[in-house]
């Protein structure tokens, strides 16, 4: 029981630093014209060394649309999936995944955010703590 507690606690602090991170969220306009996934590095913005970009889909959550595409692993807890892995990218050394649609932050779990034709979703691999984005 005590163990549950602790991995209760450990998941409600990670989705507080993900709100806490995705405050002050910062986006520059790349167009995706189809579903095609886009992997871009810019070495210039270290709080972004990887993105991962994807269309939304009706209906469709930001996880399912993700697991179509990649190779990916994740934790599921009463608040939602968390992600842990995007291909060969793990959550490692201070860097985790995130996500934003139409340049917003998730607000929720990503199986919680029900995705429209269209939506641009990114996936961030972002170091804790990295307020300035």
């Amino acid at each position: 029981m005590k163990s549950y507690y602790r991995f209760v606690s450990i998941v409600t602090t990670l989705t507080a630093l993900i709100l806490i991170v995705s405050c002050s969220q910062k986006e520059e306009d790349i167009e995706v014209t189809d579903n095609e996934p886009v992997k871009q590095i810019d070495l210039a913005d270290p709080s972004d060394s990887l993105i991962y970009e994807m269309v939304g889909v009706d209906s469709m959550t930001v996880l399912d649309v993700l697991l179509q595409q990649y190779d990916v692993k994740y934790m599921s807890s009463l608040q939602g999936a968390y992600v842990t892995r995007i291909d060969d990218v793990p959550n490692e050394g201070g860097y985790f995944w995130m996500y934003s649609v139409n340049g917003e932050m998730g607000a929720v779990a990503c199986d919680k955010y029900t995705t429209k034709e269209g939506d641009r979703i990114r996936w961030h691999y972002r170091m804790a703590g990295t307020l300035q984005m």
